[in-house]
């Protein structure tokens, strides 16, 4: 998968990432539609901003692709 991702040395640039994998009681999004948020922009561009490695975006929408139930897979979520 892609992302943009934030390390204090590089900036941010879009990379290709590995999916993470699911723990018990959680389920896969496939995101259609991420935003950030003035953390994120804090974290990325501001007086104290971070050190470590942060992929920006946590408000994010798309399609649950597993591993639920029939129930839920292909619904449509907001997280």
């Amino acid at each position: 998968m892609r992302a943009y991702v934030y390390k204090y040395q590089d900036g941010i640039k879009q990379k290709k990432i590995n999916a993470p994998g699911c723990t018990m009681g959680s389920v896969m999004v496939s995101v259609g539609a991420a935003g950030i948020s003035e953390y994120d922009i804090e974290q990325i561009y501001g007086e104290n901003r971070s050190v470590m490695t942060v992929i920006p975006g946590h408000e994010v929408s798309g399609t649950v692709v597993g591993p639920v139930n029939t129930e839920w897979n292909g619904k449509r979520v907001a997280v």
